[in-house]
């Protein structure tokens, strides 16, 4: 995968890999072709360059190198968008863009808000061929102790709602990594997710793309780090809150408030 690994680095690697809490997920009652593959990672602990250059394409089947990254943020909560039209291109937009492009799609893993719609996407349009990889807070993954190391597949159903102490695994996701910590907070998989691009983009040479859909004071704190970064960033308008937003201040960069800015912003 990466050039520079060792044989040596890769046995360390492998000892390293058998403490990973990992397995594979199926759906109860959701119809995939096969089940995900899951592993625990920490925090603090787990080395990312060990875990990119050996772990994924050794334990995860991400052998194939992608040849871009596509990052989406934005809310976390259910939303919908301004129109039918634009959900249906952004859904067969992204898709194509992940398949012409042998692209790896990264996302926060939950079963709500940006996350659902890539996962509803990812089911709509048929696609088994495009890694879908979520990234979220183990801890605060909905029956996360459920979630069993080894080759037995955990049988997996969301049984309550999202809320704001938990949420469940999107079904349509084919590959989770869930970032354990000592902390029992919302947010502890973002240093590990922000390292693993950073990882991919450096040493792998994979460009990325960063796509905002709706989002909120969260989603403007990663952008301006896109930014910082050089990243291309893709704006859906129309998507709701921040992604409206920075639409409208684009359009109208002279307006003081949103009223000003053509009704573009939708306040939710």
């Amino acid at each position: 995968m990466a050039s520079g690994s060792s044989s040596k680095d890769r046995e360390i690697s492998q000892s390293q890999s058998d403490d990973f809490l990992n397995g594979q997920i199926n759906f109860v009652g959701h119809t995939s072709t096969k089940p995900a593959r899951f592993v625990v990672v920490h925090k603090d602990k787990t080395d990312v360059a060990m875990f990119a250059d050996n772990y994924l394409p050794d334990h995860m089947e991400l052998k194939d190198k992608p040849k871009v990254l596509l990052s989406v943020t934005g809310g976390a909560q259910d939303f919908k968008m301004l129109s039918s039209k634009l959900e249906q291109v952004f859904t067969r937009g992204i898709i194509r863009a992940a398949q012409s492009t042998d692209a790896w799609i990264v996302t926060g893993a939950l079963d709500a808000g940006v996350m659902k719609f890539v996962g509803d996407a990812m089911r709509s349009q048929g696609v088994d061929d495009v890694p879908c990889i979520g990234i979220a807070t183990y801890k605060k993954v909905t029956h996360y102790e459920t979630l069993k190391s080894g080759p037995e597949v955990s049988n997996y159903s969301k049984q309550r709602p999202n809320s704001d102490q938990s949420g469940a695994l999107n079904p349509d996701h084919t590959h989770f990594i869930l970032v354990d910590s000592d902390a029992d907070s919302w947010g502890q998989e973002i240093g590990f997710r922000t390292a693993l691009e950073d990882h991919l983009i450096r040493n792998w040479g994979i460009p990325i793309v960063l796509i905002v859909v709706n989002g909120g004071p969260g989603t403007l704190d990663t952008i301006v780090q896109g930014v910082q970064k050089g990243f291309p960033i893709v704006i859906v308008e129309g998507s709701g809150r921040c992604a409206d937003a920075l639409a409208a201040k684009i359009k109208y960069p002279g307006a003081k408030k949103f009223e000003d800015m053509g009704g573009v912003y939708r306040k939710e």
